[in-house]
């Protein structure tokens, strides 16, 4: 099988971009042989274990039909198509959009596949540069069904979930096929929900569709043994996080005397009911997993993930107490961190609830006396040695380690609902920056070199920054952005709690023929920084621009506020009326600290009491130089001499 890829698009108003990806996992208690399919740009890992992707021929769009993909008439194979599945449509209220997939195990060993919806990266209709009114999320009105033919949905039809609902984990369809078979067809259909109101306009979301496949336990080894890889646990080697499949599952009750094992629908969880638990004179027990709300008063830290589930079993007596009670057992994900779980609001112990959970399996387990709401919250840490690594472990929140440097092609995004910590470790981001629509609790340990655009474009929430950031063609950080909506200029708000630390430069280190202006921080119109502690901070014009009037930046107890960067050949590019300032428009609100460039009085109003400017050592890269020609400025014993100003008190 051979490599494919193909890119996701943004449709015009309420964009849907759907990619399919076929993902096989490799078990780390047994070693099963593995193959995948994606038509995402992934490699095709070949093996005895080979399965193919294909879509009815009458649902494919015109530019699918534009590939002449291989085909038997009725279907086409798509799995080496460049083209994702749905890549057109303009999307309003009530527009439904559809496809016809197969899959078809053409290895030689059975599998077990499972579909789904993952990678989901929303932004709304403010965030596209639309009206700051358009702030709803267009997941939660994207409805996904799996019908019973290719069709539009109707009122009886019920969807699978929302969009929003399968970044939880939700699965469309899985089934077992033997080799040489295929599936029936899966017919996929998403609708966007007719009362979905105004505030979706402009709105986008991409995702895709994943297609995992693991070898099924049915083949006889050279010794007729049918058990020889019963113990292939089916679970990924570095799963971010497990999530249950919900629905219901009946079993009959087992013989007198005997406990009976309840098993999701999945095989994730397993219940086991003592025979001492079950009511008299009940034949079957019914055990039904709900995804729900979580309790609102269970702590979850920012960049902590959890899930709470309503599971009920009918049957089975009520308030069980010691070895009456029902042992559960599930799969959550491997070397998570910070894990606990809730009964309602009620955090379970091991010596009262004999909770345990095992990095290593990745399982969980405890005694209920009860059923209803049970929510786990975890920690997931993710170490990534490569790009595509980075940028998919940002999509669900936990800790981010980066173990090795890394090129970025595009800009890396953390969506929108994602709270994430990033942890550089001392590593290196070279090529492009990241862009935040969610959360990063806290940026630090290591650098980000933008060859093109903003080394960090934060459009939400920062924590603590404390790295080193450069931009060789632009602004090392913008909080905040903008754009003009006719005669109105429509702003996203950006916060930074500190910036405790770092270099931040606007700037190469050698010049092209024309330098463009740009700052260590650019801080737009209702954008904030709360605290500048530490931190050097330069451009190829100033050292940081506040457009905020009302003063973004609201208190600098620390940090270095440098020239404009002169390169070794004399470039900069401030001309000889620019060369002297340190920053632009607005001032921060109250100043305790730093060391300011040519600082003049332009802080003096922001002093706190008992603080004053001293003037300290010569800055040597503007000082002594005469502007010769345009951006360039040459030695000159007579040219002005700039000093550094500390920021000190009185006392």
């Amino acid at each position: 099988m051979s490599s494919m890829s193909s890119t996701k698009k943004s449709l015009i108003t309420s964009a849907v971009s759907l990619a399919v990806s076929a993902v096989l996992l490799i078990s780390t208690t047994f070693a099963w042989f593995t193959d995948s399919v994606v038509n995402q740009g992934n490699k095709i890992q070949s093996g005895n274990l080979s399965v193919e992707l294909w879509q009815k021929t009458d649902t494919l769009s015109q530019t699918q039909i534009d590939e002449a993909l291989p085909s038997d008439s009725e279907y086409t194979n798509i799995s080496d198509s460049q083209t994702p599945v749905f890549s057109d449509g303009l999307w309003e209220p009530g527009y439904s959009n559809g496809a016809t997939l197969q899959v078809r195990n053409t290895g030689s060993l059975s599998l077990k596949y499972e579909l789904a919806v993952r990678d989901i990266v929303t932004a709304t209709g403010a965030q596209n540069g639309g009206p700051a009114s358009a702030t709803g999320n267009i997941a939660e009105v994207l409805d996904v069904y799996l019908l019973d033919s290719y069709r539009a949905p109707t009122d009886t039809d019920t969807p699978v979930g929302t969009l929003a609902q399968f970044s939880a984990g939700l699965v469309i369809d899985s089934a077992m096929l033997a080799s040489g078979n295929s599936s029936n067809d899966i017919n996929i259909v998403i609708k966007m929900k007719e009362t979905a109101g105004n505030i979706f306009q402009g709105a986008s979301a991409t995702f895709d569709v994943e297609l995992r496949a693991v070898q099924a336990t049915s083949e006889t080894d050279g010794f007729g043994n049918s058990n020889y890889d019963q113990n292939a646990d089916g679970n990924p080697d570095n799963p971010s996080w497990g999530v249950i499949k919900t629905g219901k599952v009946v079993v009959p009750v087992a013989p007198s005397g005997e406990d009976t094992l309840i098993t999701s629908v999945d095989g994730s969880a397993t219940f086991s009911v003592p025979a001492s638990a079950v009511e008299d004179g009940v034949d079957k027990l019914t055990l039904n997993i709900v995804e729900t709300q979580k309790p609102g008063n269970i702590p979850v830290d920012p960049d902590q993930s959890s899930v709470t589930y309503d599971i009920t079993i009918d049957g089975i007596k009520e308030n069980l107490t010691g070895d009456d009670r029902v042992t559960v057992s599930f799969f959550i994900g491997k070397d998570l961190v910070n894990v606990k779980m809730y009964h309602y609001d009620r955090e379970l112990t091991a010596q009262d609830d004999d909770f345990a959970y095992d990095q290593v399996t990745g399982y969980v387990s405890f005694k209920a006396a009860e059923f209803s709401p049970y929510t786990i919250v975890f920690t997931r840490i993710s170490s990534v040695t490569t790009a595509d690594e980075f940028v998919k472990a940002l999509q669900s929140s936990g800790v981010v380690t980066l173990g090795s440097d890394i090129t970025l092609s595009s800009v890396a995004v953390v969506p929108q609902g994602v709270s994430v910590t990033i942890d550089l470790g001392e590593h290196t981001i070279s090529g492009r920056g990241i862009r935040n629509l969610g959360t990063i609790v806290s940026l630090t340990n290591g650098s980000i070199i933008a060859d093109s655009g903003y080394g960090l474009d934060n459009r939400a929430n920062i924590g603590t920054l404390n790295c080193d950031i450069t931009s060789k063609t632009s602004d090392a950080i913008i909080n905040g952005t903008g754009s003009w909506q006719g005669d109105v200029y429509v702003t996203t708000n950006g916060v930074i709690d500190e910036i405790s630390g770092g270099n931040y430069n606007g700037h190469p280190e050698t010049y092209g023929s024309s330098p463009v202006g740009s700052c260590g921080l650019y801080n737009c119109s209702t954008a904030i920084v709360n605290l500048i502690s530490g931190g050097r901070f330069q451009g190829s014009s100033v050292a940081f621009r506040d457009y905020n009037k009302d003063g973004g930046i609201k208190s600098v107890t620390g940090g270095f506020f440098d020239c404009p960067y002169m390169d070794a050949n004399g470039k900069t590019f401030c001309d000889n009326t620019t060369i002297d300032e340190v920053f632009y428009n607005t001032a921060p609100v109250s100043v305790t600290g730093g060391t300011w460039y040519n600082v003049g009085t332009k802080i003096n109003n922001s002093l706190a009491d008992g603080y004053t400017v001293n003037q300290g050592v010569v800055c040597e890269m503007t000082s002594c130089k005469r502007y010769d020609s345009p951006r360039h400025w040459v030695d000159d014993e007579s040219g002005t001499v700039y000093y550094y100003y500390t920021v000190d008190s009185e006392n």
